[in-house]
């Protein structure tokens, strides 16, 4: 007896199968190249462009291509789309030299050797203070204080930072800034300030580890 499969169950199985396929995303954290001042923990970068520098970033550039990326997305907004297609473009064409940015001397480097389209931007410009938040934290003297602590902390990372620079490679300091361990020390300030709104979290923890 011959097995058949209707179309309509054919077509749902491969909806379902593509729904639930799930993508690898590689998260890299790096200082601004272009030391644009806007962080409040703000690491001052020498010159990416020097012939060191470069060197090193190349064999960042290596490594990042080693993951196969499909697609590349950058820290910048996401209504700088048009631009950044333009800046791509012309850079790719060697009508422009590419800037001291993260998003290009890494983001750009790489879309270019893999072959893909433009870097799609991804950030979103938002205030991050919620006066909501903020009202709450003045009525919590207690709260306020290890708030106010808490922020020395990116301050002190950023000093760290540069030093960690002075003294090593760029893939050297990578490595030691993209553990686990690192990203949530720098990051717990903001998730503190976000779960102190109202007095409810306002991120949840989620994972085994409690990682948001």
């Amino acid at each position: 007896m011959e097995s058949r499969v209707s179309t309509s169950a054919a077509d749902a199985l491969c909806s379902v199968s593509r729904v639930t396929r799930l993508r690898t995303v590689l998260l890299l954290g790096v200082p601004h190249f272009d030391n644009p001042g806007r962080d409040m923990g703000h690491v001052e970068m020498d010159d990416v462009l020097s012939s060191t520098r470069q060197a090193e970033i190349r064999t960042i550039i290596d490594d990042l291509l080693g993951f196969e990326p499909t697609v590349v997305a950058v820290e910048r907004p996401v209504e700088s789309q048009g631009r950044i297609d333009e800046a791509y473009k012309v850079s790719c064409a060697g009508e422009r030299h590419l800037g001291r940015s993260e998003a290009e001397q890494l983001g750009f480097r790489v879309a270019q050797l893999a072959r893909l389209r433009a870097p799609r931007g991804i950030d979103v410009i938002d205030v991050f203070y919620d006066p909501s938040i903020e009202e709450f934290i003045e009525r919590h003297p207690e709260l306020k204080r290890h708030l106010d602590g808490m922020w020395s902390s990116p301050r002190a990372e950023a000093a760290a930072s540069e030093q960690q620079l002075s003294e090593m490679t760029m893939p050297e300091y990578v490595k030691v800034t993209n553990t686990r361990e690192a990203r949530r020390r720098v990051l717990q300030p903001y998730i503190e300030y976000l779960e102190s709104g109202h007095g409810r979290r306002g991120i949840r923890s989620v994972g085994p580890d409690g990682a948001r």
